[in-house]
Protein backbone atom coordinates (compact mmCIF):
# COMPACT_ATOMS: atom_id res chain seq x y z
CA UNK A 1 0.00 0.00 0.00
CA UNK A 2 1.24 3.53 -0.79
CA UNK A 3 0.73 7.16 0.42
CA UNK A 4 -1.07 5.57 3.47
CA UNK A 5 -2.61 7.71 5.64
CA UNK A 6 -1.32 5.81 9.08
CA UNK A 7 -2.95 6.92 12.01
CA UNK A 8 -0.91 7.20 15.73
CA UNK A 9 -3.04 6.87 18.21
CA UNK A 10 -1.62 6.59 21.37
CA UNK A 11 -0.86 7.71 25.28
CA UNK A 12 2.56 8.13 26.23
CA UNK A 13 3.77 9.37 29.50
CA UNK A 14 7.11 10.56 27.83
CA UNK A 15 5.24 13.09 25.97
CA UNK A 16 4.13 14.05 28.67
CA UNK A 17 7.29 15.09 30.24
CA UNK A 18 9.45 16.32 27.08
CA UNK A 19 7.59 17.24 24.04
CA UNK A 20 6.36 20.66 23.39
CA UNK A 21 2.53 21.42 25.14
CA UNK A 22 1.32 21.47 21.16
CA UNK A 23 2.91 18.68 19.99
CA UNK A 24 5.28 21.19 17.91
CA UNK A 25 8.17 19.69 17.53
CA UNK A 26 6.69 15.70 16.88
CA UNK A 27 8.97 14.58 13.65
CA UNK A 28 8.28 10.96 11.95
CA UNK A 29 10.80 9.22 9.71
CA UNK A 30 11.98 5.91 8.52
CA UNK A 31 15.19 4.67 9.81
CA UNK A 32 17.35 6.91 7.18
CA UNK A 33 16.25 9.86 8.97
CA UNK A 34 13.79 10.91 5.75
CA UNK A 35 10.95 12.98 7.38
CA UNK A 36 7.20 12.01 6.68
CA UNK A 37 4.43 14.60 6.57
CA UNK A 38 2.41 14.37 9.34
CA UNK A 39 -0.94 16.27 10.93
CA UNK A 40 -1.63 16.13 14.66
CA UNK A 41 -5.56 16.03 14.93
CA UNK A 42 -5.42 16.52 18.67
CA UNK A 43 -2.58 16.31 21.56
CA UNK A 44 -3.31 16.55 25.01
CA UNK A 45 -0.03 17.40 26.72
CA UNK A 46 -1.29 16.55 30.31
CA UNK A 47 -2.57 12.95 29.34
CA UNK A 48 0.17 12.39 26.94
CA UNK A 49 -2.56 11.36 24.17
CA UNK A 50 -1.55 12.00 20.65
CA UNK A 51 -3.78 11.63 17.52
CA UNK A 52 -1.54 12.21 14.67
CA UNK A 53 -1.83 11.04 10.61
CA UNK A 54 1.28 10.35 9.21
CA UNK A 55 2.13 9.34 5.37
CA UNK A 56 3.81 6.69 5.25
CA UNK A 57 5.21 5.84 1.81
CA UNK A 58 4.90 1.89 1.72
CA UNK A 59 3.40 -0.72 4.20
CA UNK A 60 3.98 -3.70 3.37
CA UNK A 61 1.84 -7.01 4.34
CA UNK A 62 4.93 -9.15 4.75
CA UNK A 63 8.12 -6.99 5.60
CA UNK A 64 7.88 -4.69 8.80
CA UNK A 65 7.88 -1.15 8.35
CA UNK A 66 9.69 1.06 10.86
CA UNK A 67 8.98 4.17 11.68
CA UNK A 68 10.47 6.88 14.54
CA UNK A 69 9.00 9.77 16.12
CA UNK A 70 11.24 12.21 17.36
CA UNK A 71 10.75 14.73 20.25
CA UNK A 72 11.94 16.97 22.58
CA UNK A 73 13.09 20.59 20.89
CA UNK A 74 11.37 23.13 23.30
CA UNK A 75 12.09 25.87 20.92
CA UNK A 76 11.34 24.70 17.51
CA UNK A 77 8.30 25.83 15.30
CA UNK A 78 5.31 23.00 14.34
CA UNK A 79 6.98 20.60 12.53
CA UNK A 80 3.37 19.43 10.53
CA UNK A 81 2.28 19.32 6.97
CA UNK A 82 -0.95 18.36 7.44
CA UNK A 83 -2.44 18.77 3.36
CA UNK A 84 0.81 16.83 2.25
CA UNK A 85 -0.24 13.67 4.54
CA UNK A 86 -3.70 13.39 1.79
CA UNK A 87 -2.36 12.28 -1.51
CA UNK A 88 -3.64 14.21 -4.99
CA UNK A 89 -6.72 11.71 -4.89
CA UNK A 90 -8.43 12.64 -1.76
CA UNK A 91 -10.51 16.09 -2.33
CA UNK A 92 -12.08 16.15 1.08
CA UNK A 93 -10.89 15.27 4.72
CA UNK A 94 -13.14 15.49 7.31
CA UNK A 95 -11.83 14.20 10.69
CA UNK A 96 -15.01 16.45 12.52
CA UNK A 97 -12.51 17.39 15.88
CA UNK A 98 -13.71 20.81 15.83
CA UNK A 99 -15.60 21.19 19.13
CA UNK A 100 -17.62 24.24 17.49
CA UNK A 101 -17.97 26.43 14.31
CA UNK A 102 -16.59 25.62 10.83
CA UNK A 103 -15.53 22.25 9.92
CA UNK A 104 -11.95 22.76 8.38
CA UNK A 105 -10.81 20.41 5.17
CA UNK A 106 -7.09 19.09 5.61
CA UNK A 107 -6.89 18.66 2.23
CA UNK A 108 -5.17 21.19 -0.57
CA UNK A 109 -8.34 21.63 -1.89
CA UNK A 110 -10.12 23.63 0.80
CA UNK A 111 -13.19 22.14 0.69
CA UNK A 112 -14.70 23.19 4.63
CA UNK A 113 -18.15 23.36 5.70
CA UNK A 114 -20.63 24.91 7.82
CA UNK A 115 -22.61 23.49 10.37
CA UNK A 116 -26.75 23.67 10.53
CA UNK A 117 -29.20 23.30 12.79
CA UNK A 118 -28.07 22.66 16.85
CA UNK A 119 -25.83 19.64 15.97
CA UNK A 120 -23.15 18.92 19.22
CA UNK A 121 -19.82 19.17 17.71
CA UNK A 122 -18.29 17.61 20.63
CA UNK A 123 -19.70 14.03 20.50
CA UNK A 124 -17.09 11.20 21.60
CA UNK A 125 -15.92 9.66 17.99
CA UNK A 126 -14.14 6.20 16.67
CA UNK A 127 -10.85 7.83 16.33
CA UNK A 128 -11.37 11.57 18.19
CA UNK A 129 -14.16 14.38 18.47
CA UNK A 130 -17.17 13.41 16.32
CA UNK A 131 -20.62 15.19 15.10
CA UNK A 132 -23.99 14.09 16.62
CA UNK A 133 -26.72 14.64 14.51
CA UNK A 134 -30.03 15.31 16.08
CA UNK A 135 -32.09 13.54 12.62
CA UNK A 136 -33.95 16.53 12.50
CA UNK A 137 -32.41 19.39 10.82
CA UNK A 138 -28.61 18.97 11.85
CA UNK A 139 -26.30 18.76 8.47
CA UNK A 140 -23.06 20.09 7.40
CA UNK A 141 -22.90 21.91 3.50
CA UNK A 142 -19.73 22.80 1.58
CA UNK A 143 -21.90 24.69 -0.90
CA UNK A 144 -20.70 23.53 -4.44
CA UNK A 145 -17.03 23.73 -5.18
CA UNK A 146 -15.92 22.18 -8.76
CA UNK A 147 -13.36 19.95 -6.35
CA UNK A 148 -16.10 18.28 -5.24
CA UNK A 149 -17.90 17.29 -8.47
CA UNK A 150 -16.71 13.99 -9.93
CA UNK A 151 -17.33 12.18 -13.48
CA UNK A 152 -15.32 8.92 -13.96
CA UNK A 153 -14.32 7.72 -10.44
CA UNK A 154 -15.12 8.26 -6.69
CA UNK A 155 -14.44 7.38 -3.41
CA UNK A 156 -16.73 8.02 -0.21
CA UNK A 157 -16.19 6.75 3.19
CA UNK A 158 -17.43 7.61 6.47
CA UNK A 159 -17.62 5.77 10.50
CA UNK A 160 -21.06 5.61 10.74
CA UNK A 161 -22.52 5.13 14.25
CA UNK A 162 -26.26 5.29 13.79
CA UNK A 163 -29.32 5.74 16.41
CA UNK A 164 -32.85 5.42 15.00
CA UNK A 165 -33.49 4.87 11.64
CA UNK A 166 -37.38 5.88 11.01
CA UNK A 167 -36.80 7.10 7.32
CA UNK A 168 -33.79 7.28 4.95
CA UNK A 169 -31.12 9.12 6.12
CA UNK A 170 -28.29 10.72 3.71
CA UNK A 171 -24.46 10.69 5.04
CA UNK A 172 -22.86 11.96 2.48
CA UNK A 173 -24.87 13.63 -0.38
CA UNK A 174 -24.38 15.66 -3.62
CA UNK A 175 -27.84 15.04 -4.69
CA UNK A 176 -31.47 17.00 -5.76
CA UNK A 177 -33.97 15.07 -7.49
CA UNK A 178 -34.03 18.50 -9.93
CA UNK A 179 -31.21 20.23 -9.46
CA UNK A 180 -29.25 17.43 -10.53
CA UNK A 181 -28.33 13.77 -9.08
CA UNK A 182 -24.57 12.83 -8.70
CA UNK A 183 -23.34 9.98 -5.41
CA UNK A 184 -24.59 9.60 -2.46
CA UNK A 185 -23.98 7.24 0.75
CA UNK A 186 -27.57 6.22 2.44
CA UNK A 187 -28.98 4.46 5.47
CA UNK A 188 -32.14 2.56 4.39
CA UNK A 189 -35.05 2.31 7.74
CA UNK A 190 -34.09 -1.00 7.47
CA UNK A 191 -30.51 -0.64 8.05
CA UNK A 192 -29.06 -1.65 5.06
CA UNK A 193 -26.61 1.09 3.86
CA UNK A 194 -26.12 2.10 0.28
CA UNK A 195 -24.20 3.67 -2.10
CA UNK A 196 -25.78 5.48 -4.71
CA UNK A 197 -24.14 6.86 -8.00
CA UNK A 198 -26.09 8.66 -11.03
CA UNK A 199 -25.71 10.33 -14.53
CA UNK A 200 -28.74 12.35 -13.67
CA UNK A 201 -31.00 10.77 -15.96
CA UNK A 202 -30.61 7.12 -14.14
CA UNK A 203 -29.56 6.10 -11.10
CA UNK A 204 -28.22 2.64 -9.43
CA UNK A 205 -27.45 1.95 -6.56
CA UNK A 206 -25.57 -1.64 -4.29
CA UNK A 207 -26.45 -2.57 -0.49
CA UNK A 208 -24.67 -3.57 2.07
CA UNK A 209 -25.76 -7.65 2.63
CA UNK A 210 -26.21 -7.21 6.51
CA UNK A 211 -27.91 -4.56 8.13
CA UNK A 212 -25.91 -2.49 10.54
CA UNK A 213 -26.24 -2.83 14.21
CA UNK A 214 -27.70 0.65 16.11
CA UNK A 215 -25.20 2.23 18.34
CA UNK A 216 -22.24 0.54 16.93
CA UNK A 217 -19.48 2.15 14.97
CA UNK A 218 -18.84 0.80 11.58
CA UNK A 219 -16.79 1.92 8.55
CA UNK A 220 -18.52 2.04 5.41
CA UNK A 221 -17.04 2.43 2.08
CA UNK A 222 -18.40 3.13 -1.45
CA UNK A 223 -16.61 2.92 -4.66
CA UNK A 224 -17.42 3.38 -8.31
CA UNK A 225 -14.32 3.06 -11.66
CA UNK A 226 -15.57 1.83 -14.78
CA UNK A 227 -19.38 1.85 -14.36
CA UNK A 228 -19.20 -0.25 -11.61
CA UNK A 229 -20.29 0.42 -7.87
CA UNK A 230 -18.79 -1.81 -4.76
CA UNK A 231 -19.84 -1.09 -1.06
CA UNK A 232 -17.25 -1.90 1.67
CA UNK A 233 -18.48 -2.29 4.96
CA UNK A 234 -15.76 -2.83 8.09
CA UNK A 235 -12.77 -3.63 5.87
CA UNK A 236 -15.02 -6.27 3.54
CA UNK A 237 -16.10 -5.94 0.16
CA UNK A 238 -20.12 -6.63 1.23
CA UNK A 239 -21.88 -6.33 -2.30
CA UNK A 240 -21.23 -4.68 -6.10
CA UNK A 241 -23.31 -4.41 -9.40
CA UNK A 242 -22.64 -2.72 -12.19
CA UNK A 243 -24.43 0.24 -14.19
CA UNK A 244 -25.46 1.09 -17.15
CA UNK A 245 -23.05 4.18 -17.79
CA UNK A 246 -19.44 4.73 -16.74
CA UNK A 247 -19.52 8.64 -15.98
CA UNK A 248 -21.58 10.29 -13.37
CA UNK A 249 -23.09 13.47 -13.52
CA UNK A 250 -21.12 16.32 -11.67
CA UNK A 251 -24.36 17.97 -10.13
CA UNK A 252 -22.86 21.46 -11.06
CA UNK A 253 -25.26 23.03 -9.17
CA UNK A 254 -26.52 20.38 -6.65
CA UNK A 255 -24.80 21.59 -2.91
CA UNK A 256 -22.33 19.00 -0.81
CA UNK A 257 -24.05 18.09 2.34
CA UNK A 258 -23.17 15.41 4.68
CA UNK A 259 -25.88 14.02 7.53
CA UNK A 260 -28.89 15.46 4.65
CA UNK A 261 -29.83 15.15 1.16
CA UNK A 262 -30.87 18.92 -0.32
CA UNK A 263 -34.17 16.97 -2.30
CA UNK A 264 -34.65 13.20 -2.01
CA UNK A 265 -37.32 12.08 -3.44
CA UNK A 266 -40.37 12.54 -2.43
CA UNK A 267 -38.97 12.36 1.24
CA UNK A 268 -38.85 15.45 3.48
CA UNK A 269 -36.79 14.56 6.00
CA UNK A 270 -33.27 12.93 4.96
CA UNK A 271 -31.37 13.78 8.52
CA UNK A 272 -28.81 12.08 9.96
CA UNK A 273 -30.12 10.74 13.45
CA UNK A 274 -26.28 9.48 15.31
CA UNK A 275 -22.52 9.95 14.97
CA UNK A 276 -20.43 10.16 11.65
CA UNK A 277 -16.36 10.04 12.40
CA UNK A 278 -13.83 10.55 9.85
CA UNK A 279 -15.35 11.03 6.62
CA UNK A 280 -13.22 11.07 2.66
CA UNK A 281 -13.94 11.94 -0.49
CA UNK A 282 -11.43 10.87 -3.51
CA UNK A 283 -11.52 11.39 -7.09
CA UNK A 284 -10.42 8.04 -7.45
CA UNK A 285 -11.82 4.48 -6.56
CA UNK A 286 -9.40 2.62 -3.82
CA UNK A 287 -8.65 -0.32 -3.62
CA UNK A 288 -9.60 -3.16 -1.77
CA UNK A 289 -6.10 -3.61 0.03
CA UNK A 290 -6.21 0.32 0.62
CA UNK A 291 -10.11 0.46 2.60
CA UNK A 292 -8.90 -3.34 4.31
CA UNK A 293 -5.60 -1.49 5.84
CA UNK A 294 -7.22 1.94 6.93
CA UNK A 295 -9.71 -0.18 8.50
CA UNK A 296 -7.36 -2.02 10.93
CA UNK A 297 -5.92 0.74 11.61
CA UNK A 298 -8.59 3.22 12.68
CA UNK A 299 -10.81 0.25 14.11
CA UNK A 300 -7.29 -0.58 16.26
CA UNK A 301 -4.22 1.39 16.12
CA UNK A 302 -2.75 -0.30 19.17
CA UNK A 303 -2.57 -4.05 17.21
CA UNK A 304 -1.95 -2.29 14.07
CA UNK A 305 1.45 -1.54 15.31
CA UNK A 306 3.78 -1.81 18.40
CA UNK A 307 5.36 1.35 20.24
CA UNK A 308 9.01 0.64 21.61
CA UNK A 309 10.42 2.16 24.41
CA UNK A 310 12.16 5.72 24.33
CA UNK A 311 15.67 6.28 23.52
CA UNK A 312 17.26 9.49 24.71
CA UNK A 313 19.53 11.55 23.32
CA UNK A 314 20.00 14.94 21.08
CA UNK A 315 16.35 14.34 20.74
CA UNK A 316 14.13 11.49 22.11
CA UNK A 317 12.49 8.91 19.89
CA UNK A 318 10.26 5.93 20.11
CA UNK A 319 10.04 3.36 17.13
CA UNK A 320 6.50 1.83 15.83
CA UNK A 321 6.81 -1.34 14.27
CA UNK A 322 3.77 -2.08 11.76
CA UNK A 323 3.83 -5.27 10.79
Amino acid sequence: IRDSPLLINIVDNDLITHAQSDGDDIVFTDREGTKFAHEIESFNSSTGNLVAWVNVPSLSSSIDTILLMYYGQPLCTSQQNPTAVWDIGFHLVEHLDEASGTHYDSTIFGNHGVCSGDMDQNGVGVIDGADDFDGVDDYINYGDPATLEFTTELTLEAWVNHSTVSAYQNIIAKWHDTAGRSYSLTMFPTRYLNFYVSNNANHVKVNTTKTITANTWHYVVGTFANGQLKIYLDGSLSNQTMSSFTSLYDASTTDFTIGHAQLWGAMTNTYMDGLLDELRVSNIARSAEWIATCYSNQQSPSTFYQCGAEEVGARQDEPFIIS
